[in-house]
Protein backbone atom coordinates (compact mmCIF):
# COMPACT_ATOMS: atom_id res chain seq x y z
CA UNK A 1 0.00 0.00 0.00
CA UNK A 2 2.86 2.38 0.82
CA UNK A 3 4.29 1.95 -2.69
CA UNK A 4 1.12 2.94 -4.46
CA UNK A 5 0.51 6.06 -2.39
CA UNK A 6 4.01 7.50 -2.84
CA UNK A 7 3.90 6.77 -6.58
CA UNK A 8 0.55 8.51 -6.85
CA UNK A 9 1.96 11.58 -5.11
CA UNK A 10 4.85 11.63 -7.57
CA UNK A 11 2.57 11.36 -10.58
CA UNK A 12 0.01 13.88 -9.33
CA UNK A 13 2.41 16.43 -7.91
CA UNK A 14 4.72 17.14 -10.82
CA UNK A 15 5.24 20.69 -9.66
CA UNK A 16 6.93 19.36 -6.52
CA UNK A 17 10.27 21.11 -6.42
CA UNK A 18 13.62 19.53 -5.84
CA UNK A 19 14.79 19.67 -2.24
CA UNK A 20 17.62 22.11 -1.66
CA UNK A 21 20.77 20.07 -2.08
CA UNK A 22 23.28 19.98 0.73
CA UNK A 23 26.80 21.31 0.32
CA UNK A 24 29.71 18.95 -0.06
CA UNK A 25 31.01 16.68 -2.73
CA UNK A 26 30.83 12.93 -2.84
CA UNK A 27 34.01 10.92 -3.20
CA UNK A 28 31.99 8.24 -5.01
CA UNK A 29 31.65 7.83 -8.74
CA UNK A 30 28.74 9.67 -10.35
CA UNK A 31 25.43 7.87 -10.21
CA UNK A 32 23.42 8.38 -13.36
CA UNK A 33 20.01 7.57 -11.93
CA UNK A 34 18.13 10.82 -11.95
CA UNK A 35 15.86 11.60 -9.04
CA UNK A 36 14.61 9.56 -6.12
CA UNK A 37 11.63 10.18 -3.85
CA UNK A 38 12.81 10.52 -0.26
CA UNK A 39 11.28 10.95 3.17
CA UNK A 40 12.53 14.42 4.20
CA UNK A 41 13.62 13.05 7.60
CA UNK A 42 16.39 11.10 5.86
CA UNK A 43 17.88 14.37 4.66
CA UNK A 44 16.87 17.05 7.13
CA UNK A 45 17.07 15.02 10.36
CA UNK A 46 19.81 12.55 9.40
CA UNK A 47 17.63 9.51 10.10
CA UNK A 48 18.73 6.13 8.76
CA UNK A 49 17.20 4.44 5.74
CA UNK A 50 15.23 1.46 6.98
CA UNK A 51 13.27 0.56 3.86
CA UNK A 52 13.59 1.33 0.16
CA UNK A 53 12.32 -0.03 -3.10
CA UNK A 54 12.61 0.45 -6.82
CA UNK A 55 9.66 0.39 -9.17
CA UNK A 56 9.30 1.14 -12.85
CA UNK A 57 10.20 4.83 -13.23
CA UNK A 58 7.41 7.33 -13.92
CA UNK A 59 9.53 9.45 -16.29
CA UNK A 60 13.01 9.65 -17.79
CA UNK A 61 14.20 11.76 -14.83
CA UNK A 62 12.81 9.32 -12.26
CA UNK A 63 15.06 6.49 -11.11
CA UNK A 64 12.15 4.54 -9.62
CA UNK A 65 13.81 4.49 -6.17
CA UNK A 66 11.77 5.42 -3.06
CA UNK A 67 13.43 5.78 0.37
CA UNK A 68 11.90 5.62 3.86
CA UNK A 69 12.96 5.36 7.49
CA UNK A 70 10.78 2.27 7.76
CA UNK A 71 8.93 3.77 10.72
CA UNK A 72 6.43 5.93 8.79
CA UNK A 73 2.76 5.74 9.64
CA UNK A 74 0.18 5.55 6.88
CA UNK A 75 -0.87 9.11 7.77
CA UNK A 76 2.73 10.29 7.31
CA UNK A 77 3.04 8.54 3.93
CA UNK A 78 -0.29 9.96 2.76
CA UNK A 79 1.08 13.51 3.15
CA UNK A 80 3.13 14.40 0.05
CA UNK A 81 4.73 17.28 1.98
CA UNK A 82 6.78 14.69 3.89
CA UNK A 83 8.59 13.63 0.70
CA UNK A 84 10.85 15.37 -1.81
CA UNK A 85 12.41 14.72 -5.18
CA UNK A 86 16.12 14.46 -4.53
CA UNK A 87 19.23 13.84 -6.54
CA UNK A 88 20.35 10.19 -6.37
CA UNK A 89 24.06 11.14 -6.13
CA UNK A 90 23.37 13.55 -3.26
CA UNK A 91 21.38 10.89 -1.37
CA UNK A 92 24.20 8.38 -1.91
CA UNK A 93 26.66 10.95 -0.53
CA UNK A 94 24.53 11.26 2.62
CA UNK A 95 23.84 7.51 2.88
CA UNK A 96 26.74 5.67 1.16
CA UNK A 97 25.46 2.34 2.51
CA UNK A 98 22.88 2.30 -0.33
CA UNK A 99 25.50 2.42 -3.10
CA UNK A 100 25.80 -1.37 -3.60
CA UNK A 101 22.05 -1.61 -4.28
CA UNK A 102 21.40 1.28 -6.66
CA UNK A 103 22.11 -0.80 -9.76
CA UNK A 104 19.40 -3.35 -8.91
CA UNK A 105 16.60 -3.54 -11.45
CA UNK A 106 12.95 -2.90 -10.63
CA UNK A 107 10.99 -4.32 -9.00
CA UNK A 108 12.98 -4.81 -5.82
CA UNK A 109 12.48 -3.99 -2.13
CA UNK A 110 15.07 -3.86 0.64
CA UNK A 111 14.88 -3.37 4.36
CA UNK A 112 17.32 -3.07 7.24
CA UNK A 113 17.47 -6.35 9.14
CA UNK A 114 19.75 -6.67 12.17
CA UNK A 115 22.96 -5.25 10.67
CA UNK A 116 22.48 -5.23 6.90
CA UNK A 117 20.06 -4.52 4.09
CA UNK A 118 18.23 -7.59 2.83
CA UNK A 119 15.97 -8.06 -0.17
CA UNK A 120 12.33 -8.50 0.85
CA UNK A 121 11.11 -11.81 -0.49
CA UNK A 122 7.98 -11.83 -2.63
CA UNK A 123 6.39 -14.52 -0.44
CA UNK A 124 6.54 -12.19 2.56
CA UNK A 125 4.80 -9.41 0.64
CA UNK A 126 1.69 -11.54 0.11
CA UNK A 127 1.10 -12.11 3.84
Amino acid sequence: MQKQIVTNHFQQDVEMTQHTELNGNSSHSPILLGYVIVNKELIDDGKSIGYFYRETPDSSEDSGWRFFTGEETQEFVDNADNFVLYSAPKLAALHPEILPFLSLKAPVELEWFEDAYVIVEEALLDQ
